[in-house]
Parts: C-alpha cells; structure tokens; sequence
C-alpha cells in the first residue's frame, strides 16, 4: 500500500514494519521492529519502484531490474 501522506510503499499487515523506497533516504528497503531496524542499499540511484503483484521492482539497466518479494507464512 502506498502511505498517503508519505508515498512511501509500505506492507500493510507485517509482522515488523517495512518500507520500499524510504523517504528518508535510508535504502531502498528499511525493516524496523522494537529491537531496531535494517535497511538495504545498493550503489546506484535506483529511482521509483513499481508493484508487480507480491513484488516491489525497481528497474537498474535495459535488462536489469532489482526485485523484492514478500513471501507469506503460514
């Protein structure tokens, strides 16, 4: 879900929060629980990502994309 007042792409029902492309330039995903928080990066501007079903796609080159895919339990 895109957050309204933010836009940032976030999970709506996680277990600990996660958010895709965060605002604050943290990475282009930021997990965050009681216990801290995570967050990757990669060494390009990967730009604005798309939603593709379960996944979050950022596109690098011509044939390239970075991709996120949220997996549920249970």
């Amino acid at each position: 879900m895109t957050d309204e007042e933010s836009g940032e792409l976030r999970v709506a029902s996680p277990v600990h929060a996660i958010t895709f492309d965060p605002k604050d330039g943290s990475g282009f995903v930021a997990i965050e629980s009681d216990e801290g928080a995570i967050s990757l990066d990669v060494p390009v501007d990967l730009g604005a990502p798309r939603v593709s079903g379960s996944r979050v796609v950022w596109d690098v080159l011509d044939a390239t994309e970075v991709r996120v895919k949220l997996a549920g339990h249970g």
